[in-house]
C-alpha cells in the first residue's frame, strides 16, 4: 500500500519498538493520527480466549519475496504485501501498490505474480504477469476504485473459477475504507477479471477465507488497524452470494448463533489494532492459525484455534520489529543509527522502515528435526518498499 511517512525528525530519539498505536502506525507508513477522530477503534468485547497452544522459538527473515528480476523486467521498482493462495499447481501471490520505473506511471496499480507450488525454496523463481506489450499486469476489475491503500487482500481458487477481493472506497477524512469487491475469473487469467460485487462493510473490509468441508470460513476487520476480528461462514457454492453469509454472534450469556446481519457480528478474537489479517489451517500442528500486525505489541501477532470458530487462543507475539526486523531487512535513518544499513531505497535514507501485512504460505511449512514446526509468511517493509519472506518457528505446548 501506498502510505504517508513519518521522519526521523518527527520522531526525534523515540526508540522505535517502544512507541504507541499511533507512533507505530506512523513508521509503518500510515499517516493515520489525523483521522482517528472519525475511523474509532473497536471496543474489544469479553470473547474468552484460552492458553496458548505454541511458543516461539525463532523467527527470521530468510529470502526477499518481491524484490526479484522478474518485478524489474515488468517495469516495476517496489511492492508490498503478497497474499497467496494455490491455483492449478502454482502459488498465485497477490501484490498491493505497486511503483513503476516510469515515475510518470500511475503509483497505485496493483500487481500478481506466481511461482510453482512446493516446498520452500531459497531462490523462489518468482515471475510477475505481464501484459501485451510489456510491464506488470494491473488487477483492475470493472468499476473498482483502486488507488492508493485500495488493494487485493485474498484469493480463493473454486473449480474453474478464481475469485480475487479487494479492499475499497479508502476516505482520507475518514481514515478507513467504504467496501469490500469482489471479482472472478477463470484459472489465472487475471487480465479478464469480472467484478461480481461492491459492498459496503464496517466489519469485514480485510478479509482471510479458509476452506473447511463444503463451507468457507470468512476473517474480516473493519476500521483499518482499529479492528477486532468477525467471523462470517457461507456454504462453497455460495461463496459469490453475499447475502448467504451469516455471521458469528455470541450473545451475552455465551450463547452462539449464526445470524444474516453483519452489524449483529461479535469479535471472534477481540481487539482494537487489527488491519491486514492472515488465516489459514495448518496440519502439520493440527491448528488454524490467525495473525496481524497491531501496535501494542508492535509487530505481529499470532493466535491459534483447533476450530475456525474457537476458543481462538491469547497472542503470541512472533515478529518483534525491533529484534528481527531493523538493521536487518527494515532501514533505520543514518542519522539516527549512525550509520548506514545499505537497506534504504534510493532517496529514502532517513526514512523508517516499517512492517504490516503478514499472510500466511502454507505450503512451505516444515518441521523440523526435533518436531518444531516453521511457518512462513510474506511480511511487507515501508523501506525499502518491498515484501520480504519471514520463518517463525513454533513448539507445541
Amino acid at each position: 500500500m501506498k502510505y504517508a511517512f513519518i521522519s526521523l525528525m518527527l520522531l526525534g530519539a523515540l526508540d522505535p519498538t517502544d512507541l504507541d498505536a499511533d507512533a507505530a502506525d506512523s513508521m509503518s507508513g500510515c499517516d493515520c493520527n489525523r483521522k482517528r477522530e472519525k475511523a474509532k477503534a473497536d471496543v474489544p468485547e469479553n470473547t474468552p480466549l484460552a492458553p496458548p497452544a505454541v511458543t516461539l522459538i525463532d523467527t527470521a527473515q530468510v529470502a526477499p519475496l518481491s524484490n526479484v528480476p522478474s518485478l524489474y523486467y515488468a517495469d516495476g521498482l517496489g511492492t508490498d504485501l503478497g497474499v497467496s493462495f494455490v491455483r492449478d499447481g502454482q502459488l498465485v501471490f497477490l501484490f498491493g501498490d505497486t511503483n513503476p520505473k516510469d515515475p510518470d506511471d500511475d503509483c497505485c496499480v496493483d500487481s500478481v505474480a506466481v511461482t510453482p507450488d512446493g516446498a520452500f525454496a531459497q531462490r523462489q523463481p518468482l515471475e510477475f504477469l505481464r501484459k501485451p506489450g510489456g510491464g506488470f499486469l494491473p488487477l483492475a476489475p470493472p468499476g473498482v476504485k483502486l488507488k492508493g491503500m485500495e488493494v487485493p487482500v485474498e484469493g480463493v481458487a473454486a473449480g474453474p473459477d478464481t475469485y480475487v477481493f479487494f479492499s475499497t472506497g479508502w476516505h482520507d477524512d475518514w481514515g478507513r475504507h467504504e467496501s469490500l469487491a469482489l471479482a472472478k475469473t477463470q484459472g489465472t487469467d487475471f487480465g479478464r477479471l469480472q467484478t461480481l460485487w461492491i459492498q459496503p462493510s464496517d466489519r469485514f473490509i480485510n478479509v482471510s477465507i479458509v476452506e473447511d468441508g463444503n463451507d468457507y470460513w470468512i476473517f474480516g476487520s473493519g476500521s483499518y488497524r482499529l479492528s477486532a476480528v468477525y467471523l462470517a461462514r457461507v456454504p462453497k457454492a455460495q461463496l459469490a452470494d453475499h447475502s448467504a453469509w451469516r455471521y458469528w454472534r455470541r450473545d451475552p450469556g455465551g450463547a452462539i448463533s449464526w445470524v444474516a446481519d453483519e452489524r449483529a457480528a461479535s469479535q471472534v478474537v477481540p481487539n482494537n489494532c487489527v488491519g491486514e489479517l492472515s488465516v489459514r489451517y495448518e496440519p502439520k500442528l493440527a491448528l488454524y492459525l490467525m495473525a496481524y500486525n497491531c501496535g501494542t505489541p508492535r509487530g505481529v501477532t499470532l493466535h491459534t484455534s483447533p476450530a475456525p470458530d474457537g476458543p481462538w487462543s491469547e497472542g503470541v507475539h512472533i515478529f518483534d520489529p525491533g529484534l528481527h526486523g531493523y538493521g536487518k531487512f527494515m532501514h533505520v535513518p543514518v542519522s539516527f543509527a549512525g550509520k548506514d544499513d545499505h537497506l534504504s531505497d534510493p532517496r529514502r535514507e532517513e526514512e523508517w522502515g516499517g512492517e504490516y501485512g503478514p499472510y500466511f504460505v502454507p505450503s512451505w511449512t516444515t518441521v523440523e528435526w526435533n518436531g518444531d514446526v516453521s511457518i512462513y509468511y510474506a511480511l511487507s517493509s515501508w523501506n525499502p518498499y518491498h515484501a520480504h519472506i519471514i520463518r517463525s518457528t513454533l513448539r507445541r505446548r
